[in-house]
């Protein structure tokens, strides 16, 4: 959009240097791997780098057409990387995990998610109501919980430097969300929705097509679970959902995603959000011109 470059680039400038993130703060797994040592067990982190990819790359549609026939939505994996299918497939924690006598998977699991999984699980089957308390969570728990605090305490920092354009710029940040308010684009859900009925599947959104899947997941996941409380002293794996449920999501999972993205592109869904956008913000920039060029150039002068 105009004017966004002279906010980043400025910005960069008003910035206060050590207000940057700290690259040597311990990542999820690294705390994870520390609690767990605490409690006398051993874990192994198993993160991936984040792939640095641009929002405005354009996405390849055949590349990902291959990548949803192949992964999905990335929910539902393989039934048998759920647990070992052989040694020879096995993480160093899952190996770690399957050496374990059942007491010491009981108590691994304990200090790693702690209670609260099972209670809100519970909870789910009795209709009461449990609040979330990472302190409840284990060693996953802890982590997470530090994790957000360190994010909010960053964006608590960066939100300290204001500037007098900030209203301006969160209207211009927020142009985007205006898109499925145009009607143009309720036409283009109308014709991916037909698309997907033409395939025999009933979806409003492709965001409600992925929703559903996570859906499913979480029933067969809850089940599971429900299964295994019932099963007090069995040697079954834990939470391990019913295998022919599970690979049945897994092929579905596979074609609505496929059908998702070919719908989309066969409605022209990325044009019609370039093109949307770009009506939205020239209409924003006709009727903020004289705030945008002053704000322009305050961020200009900041160089």
């Amino acid at each position: 959009m105009p004017y966004q470059n002279a906010i980043e680039e400025g910005s960069l400038r008003i910035k206060d240097p050590e207000a940057s993130a700290d690259k040597s703060a311990l990542t999820y797994d690294e705390i994870v791997a520390a609690c767990m040592k605490e409690e006398g067990f051993e874990y192994w982190p198993t993160s991936e780098p984040d792939e640095d990819v641009t929002g405005s790359e354009a996405i390849d549609d055949d590349k990902e057409l291959s990548k949803r026939a192949r992964d999905g939505y990335g929910i539902v994996l393989p039934y048998d990387k759920l647990y070992k299918a052989s040694s020879q497939s096995l993480g160093p924690n899952e190996e770690y995990f399957s050496m374990m006598s059942d007491e010491m998977r009981e108590e691994y699991t304990r200090v790693l998610s702690g209670t609260i999984w099972d209670e809100l699980s519970a909870a789910s089957q009795t209709g009461e109501e449990v609040d979330w308390d990472w302190r409840r969570g284990g060693c996953d728990g802890k982590a997470t919980h530090l994790i957000e605090e360190r994010a909010s305490q960053g964006e608590q920092a960066e939100n300290a430097q204001t500037t007098q354009f900030d209203d301006l710029i969160d209207q211009m940040n927020a142009l985007p969300e205006q898109i499925p308010q145009d009607k143009d684009w309720e036409k283009v859900l109308e014709r991916w929705s037909q698309c997907m009925s033409s395939g025999g599947f009933d979806f409003s959104s492709w965001d409600q097509a992925q929703d559903s899947i996570v859906e499913e997941f979480d029933t067969l996941a809850s089940e599971a679970s429900m299964d295994k409380i019932a099963e007090e002293g069995s040697s079954a794996d834990p939470y391990k959902p019913d295998k022919g449920a599970y690979e049945k999501l897994y092929d579905r999972e596979r074609e609505i995603a496929v059908a998702d993205w070919q719908c989309q592109i066969d409605t022209g869904r990325a044009e019609a959000e370039r093109r949307i956008l770009y009506g939205i913000e020239k209409d924003f920039v006709d009727t903020h011109f004289e705030s945008l060029e002053r704000m322009k150039k305050w961020f200009d002068a900041k160089g």
